[in-house]
């Protein structure tokens, strides 16, 4: 290629040269009125590169409100969200058995278990309705939105579980105001590796959705206590294992843990809240299963953690 300048010299034609090709280069490289901008929205999951679906070919799509017995809830600043509450008796055959085992072993104010709670709170008692206990199903790890918020708590004669739903991703926030309410009223959260997960999560996930959080409740974490309490009698210490080899109970038609994701966001999707009733089960089977194994720590447990 040559210049069209007259009496231009060699090095001045390839400087003109050059200088065409470098705008010829851009304009091949620029960007056309088709091209659509991207838009990128941290509050919410990227979209799935396919459909998500989870609902049966031909079946019709269950709403919530078939699926599972509940109500929704507002909250004055965050919205509102829905509400499962339910009592241990309801959930599995095995929840009455579980909740006279919690009030038996540690009902008494003398209870060991107590004694210890009070001894970290530095308060001369604790009282058994003082403990809330926490379960969280989230919509996927690295900071995922948390979904369902499974609290549970002694309620004068019942053990009472309350479960609250974010129906879309923005209600993440009014879930997570109910449950920073709910922990201002209680002295001590009980939790499953809570300490790095569960309390921890809240804490990020409240500030993304810019939900004010303060935690003052005594954290007892029954992963570090079974660890010590069982770690001899079975082969790990996850929560279903030690459901299994020191509960005596075994789960059936439960969702794997690996699909609540997936379900969550299927559901978000089409409305079918066929697995959102079965991940509620699920979270409220974990939950009994925290005061099931709080039950039968040995009181010689709580004895030489005190010393």
């Amino acid at each position: 290629m040559t210049s069209d300048v007259p009496n231009a010299s060699g090095t001045d034609r390839a400087i003109l040269d050059l200088r065409r090709k470098l705008r010829e280069e851009r304009g091949a490289h620029a960007p056309t009125a088709e091209t659509p901008a991207l838009v990128y929205r941290r509050d919410l999951p990227q979209p799935s590169p396919r459909p998500v679906t989870r609902t049966r070919a031909g079946a019709q799509p269950v709403p919530l409100h078939e699926a599972v017995t509940g109500a929704e809830i507002g909250h004055a600043t965050w919205g509102c969200a829905f509400l499962r509450t339910t009592v241990a008796r309801d959930v599995c055959r095995h929840g009455d058995k579980v909740h006279r085992r919690l009030m038996e072993r540690c009902g008494a104010s003398d209870a060991p278990m107590l004694q210890h709670l009070a001894s970290l709170r530095s308060v001369a008692q604790i009282a058994l309705g003082d403990l809330l206990f926490l379960d969280l199903e989230t919509a996927g790890l690295a900071n995922a939105p948390v979904f369902l918020v499974g609290l549970m708590a002694v309620e004068g004669e019942d053990l009472v579980i309350t479960q609250y739903l974010a129906r879309t991703y923005a209600e993440e926030a009014a879930i997570t105001a109910h449950f920073v309410a709910e922990l201002q009223r209680r002295g001590v959260l009980v939790t499953f590796n809570g300490k790095t997960f569960d309390l921890p999560y809240m804490r990020v996930r409240a500030a993304a959705t810019g939900v004010p959080f303060c935690c003052k409740a005594a954290h007892l974490d029954l992963l570090h206590v079974s660890r010590r309490a069982w770690r001899d009698q079975v082969p790990d210490c996850k929560l279903q294992t030690l459901e299994r080899r020191i509960c005596g109970r075994y789960r059936e038609d439960d969702i794997p843990g690996t699909e609540v994701p997936e379900a969550y966001h299927a559901f978000v999707h089409t409305g079918d809240a066929t697995d959102i009733a079965r991940i509620m089960d699920h979270n409220a089977r974990d939950l009994l299963t925290l005061a099931d194994l709080l039950a039968r720590i040995p009181d010689e447990h709580w004895q030489s953690a005190a010393r």
